[in-house]
């Protein structure tokens, strides 16, 4: 009988209605401690010294069959018991009473089966249940579950937040018909195929309760079941915000911020996908060309942000003239361009033109201010004029120049054009554009005391780095600005910057020297030079004395006004020098009289110096006659230690050229200055 009871796998005891402990198997006295005590025969209350584990659950064995007799009942519990290890067990007990045929009771057996595995089993369901209970309902995104006919089952509190609706009103509902009509297949074919085993993923807008589309993001997922599919999972994102921000770019991509025109990559998009038509056709189209005149006034004038608003009302009546097949494009500043499909021929193109001047002849009125703006037109005409976009937008670009110099209106492009005219226009235009745009820099060629051999002074020099031609000739477009009457704001911005980069380089604590800024023509003889000096040098906080104003002689062909402009620069504390000279007609009776400082020795007489008499003449003369008047001399363009040397051996005073460094960026200035060596 022993035997057999151990052998059993689970907890085996017997006792007598007297609480005696009859028998037990090995199982059962292990929890207890039980294994090596004589316990048959004595109660429950007889082995409480002998046990040395789960005390209080044996305890509760005296009270536990108290009731069980009294009850008469069979009774199951699950009892937690731990083994010596301290590991613990989990029991599934039953205890039933015996009774004699007298009714009297007779003995107690009591069963526990280890459902620990079972237990740990529920705890671990539990847990995940749990923790999937909590990933679902503190989702920021909406989670639900769909039966397989598209029916809502189960749905968290983001999904409310998300659709606007509570979960009674969708349960057993089928979600897509919040979905935007537009929407509904594509989502429907998503669904099927998540029904088919595929996981899925895509974008569609839903209407929420409030009325107001929702963007989001949804995966579908497919429920797996022993293998089948038995639902769908959904999880949705709110991509509103994002969706909005990606349209804008795409937008902001093809169109011009400033008007909502389409901007140059969008409209060559248009002209590429036009001529391909035209060509499949065999019809006409027309690119106009428009550039507003006397634009870059208001501008300056008024100010940019006039300036925007004026371009905003010129957008809203181009669009008011045309037809629903015309494209309409800025190109940048006051430029636009429209491509007509489909044309007749030029009448018909003359009639756009035409509505464009009428659409142009209201003035504008902003801010109390009245407008008068009239557009020079340039039209190509394909495929008379070109079969290519670029070929049609030049033709009608030179048309357009040609309508300009005409006085505006529009002119249709001819091949006998002037295109060198076409050209300067392109540069006059860029230059402009240019000016605006920041693309110039200053460069500065150190000057050098030939005494010391220190760095003494720069001169600031303007370039022009173009963003696709690159470096720009002074030479090219210097003589342009003065024609057309930008080297004034030229020339003033490059005093202005100079001035502003000397005061930098003190405060950085550099050795402090002199900035040579050359004055053109048209500046030195504008009435508020002298204020504009002075201003410039308030506002970058520059010492007057360390600011060197150039000159050309010719600008003193007029000696009366020369000597007066002279006199209010030096009385602001600025030094003069004379450029250039040798090359004008100064009288020498003159130049005393002129308030300067320094004459430079032009680099036409230098380059010849050690080869030519005349020019090594001329150039030992000016020195002479600087110190004669007590003059500062420097020679410009030294290139060899040759001319160096000669120069030295006249007295000249300073030299500027190759010899000592080319023009440089500030930056590499800044080196220069700083080890006050040459390059």
């Amino acid at each position: 009988m022993r035997t057999i009871m151990d052998s059993i796998p689970d907890f085996v005891c017997f006792r007598d209605g007297e609480g005696r402990w009859l028998a037990a198997n090995s199982f059962a006295l292990r929890f207890f401690g039980l294994e090596t005590v004589a316990y048959q025969g004595k109660t429950t209350e007889e082995l409480v010294p002998f046990v040395t584990c789960n005390q209080d659950v044996f305890m509760n064995c005296i009270q536990s069959d108290k009731e069980i007799w009294a009850t008469g009942q069979m009774v199951r519990i699950e009892q937690e018991l731990r083994l010596p290890n301290g590991h613990p067990v989990f029991l599934d007990m039953v205890k039933v009473p015996v009774y004699k045929e007298d009714g009297k009771p007779k003995e107690l057996i009591v069963i526990g089966r280890d459902i620990t595995i079972h237990k740990q089993a529920e705890r671990l369901l539990k847990e995940s249940e749990q923790r999937y209970r909590s990933l679902v309902e503190y989702n920021v995104d909406a989670v639900f579950t769909h039966d397989l006919a598209g029916r809502l089952m189960s749905m968290n509190r983001a999904t409310e937040a998300i659709t606007g609706y509570f979960e009674e009103e969708l349960l057993y509902q089928a979600p897509l018909l919040m979905v935007l009509l537009e929407d509904q297949d594509r989502a429907q074919a998503h669904f099927e195929r998540a029904k088919e085993g595929k996981a899925q993923n895509y974008d569609v807008t839903i209407v929420h309760k409030s009325g107001r589309h929702v963007h989001i993001n949804v995966a579908n997922i497919p429920i797996i079941v022993d293998g089948d599919v038995v639902g769908v999972y959904g999880i949705a994102k709110d991509i509103t915000e994002r969706s909005l921000a990606e349209k804008r770019v795409e937008y902001m991509a093809y169109h011009d911020e400033l008007t909502g025109l389409i901007n140059r990559r969008f409209y060559e998009q248009k002209l590429q996908e036009a001529l391909r038509e035209a060509e499949a056709n065999g019809s006409q189209m027309a690119i106009l060309f428009l550039d507003m005149d006397r634009f870059k006034n208001v501008n300056d004038s008024m100010g940019h942000a006039l300036g925007d608003e004026l371009l905003r009302m010129l957008a809203d009546r181009l669009r008011f003239c045309l037809e629903e097949r015309h494209v309409i494009a800025r190109l940048g500043g006051d430029e636009f361009t429209l491509l007509c499909r489909d044309v007749q021929g030029e009448q018909e193109v003359s009639e756009v033109a035409d509505r464009i001047a009428q659409v142009l002849e209201e003035s504008f009125k902003i801010k109390g201010c009245e407008f008068h703006m009239t557009a020079s037109i340039g039209i190509s005409m394909y495929p008379k004029d070109g079969k290519d976009s670029e070929t049609l937008m030049r033709h009608a670009d030179i048309a357009m120049y040609h309508a300009k110099n005409q006085g505006g209106s529009y002119q249709y492009y001819r091949p006998g054009m002037n295109r060198k005219s076409h050209d300067s226009w392109l540069l006059e235009r860029e230059l402009r554009k240019g000016l605006e745009r920041e693309e110039f820099m200053v460069y500065y060629q150190p000057q050098m005391d030939i005494a010391t051999g220190k760095i003494i002074g720069a001169e600031a020099l303007i370039r022009w780095i173009h963003p696709e031609k690159g470096f720009v000739s002074p030479g090219e477009f210097i003589p342009l600005a003065e024609e057309i009457g930008l080297i004034v704001p030229l020339g003033n911005w490059v005093l202005d910057e100079a001035c502003r980069q000397n005061k930098l380089w003190q405060e950085a604590g550099l050795p402090p020297i002199k900035i040579g800024v050359n004055l053109s023509f048209r500046q030195f003889i504008q009435q508020d030079l002298a204020r504009t000096v002075a201003d410039t040098l308030e506002r970058t906080r520059l010492d007057s004395s360390y600011l060197d104003l150039e000159i050309t002689e010719s600008m003193t062909m007029e000696v009366e006004r020369a000597m007066e402009v002279l006199a209010q620069l030096r009385s602001l504390g600025v030094s003069i020098s004379m450029d250039d000279f040798g090359t004008g007609y100064s009288s020498l009776t003159h130049l005393t009289k002129f308030p300067i400082d320094k004459l430079k020795i032009d680099q036409s007489f230098v380059r010849n110096i050690i080869d030519g008499a005349n020019d090594a003449a001329i150039a030992a003369t000016i020195v002479t006659m600087a110190k004669n008047l007590k003059l500062k001399a420097i020679a410009e363009g030294v290139e060899t230690d040759d001319q160096l040397q000669f120069l030295q051996r006249c007295g000249c005073d300073e030299i500027q050229g190759y010899w000592l460094s080319p023009p440089v960026p500030a930056e590499k200035f800044e080196r220069l200055l700083a080890s006050n060596s040459c390059v």
